[in-house]
């Protein structure tokens, strides 16, 4: 058990770098997300709802399109 928590916090020391480097990355930039599915169906609602929540999980906070 101890080996996993210390193999999380060695994860977490060398994944924090990574994410101050995205925030510059995704900066500005919009990403496009693209359903194969009529408006209005299952998959376009879960696209919708990922646009609205996703920007603020992402470092940078870009814009979403659907």
């Amino acid at each position: 058990m101890i080996q996993i928590k210390a193999l999380a916090f060695f994860l977490v020391l060398l994944c924090s770098p990574i994410v101050a480097y995205g925030a510059s990355y995704y900066e500005g930039k919009t990403i496009t997300i693209v359903v194969g599915y009529k408006p209005g169906g299952g998959y376009d609602r879960y696209a919708r709802l990922f646009q609205k929540y996703l920007p603020r999980y992402i470092p940078g906070n870009p814009t979403v399109v659907i």
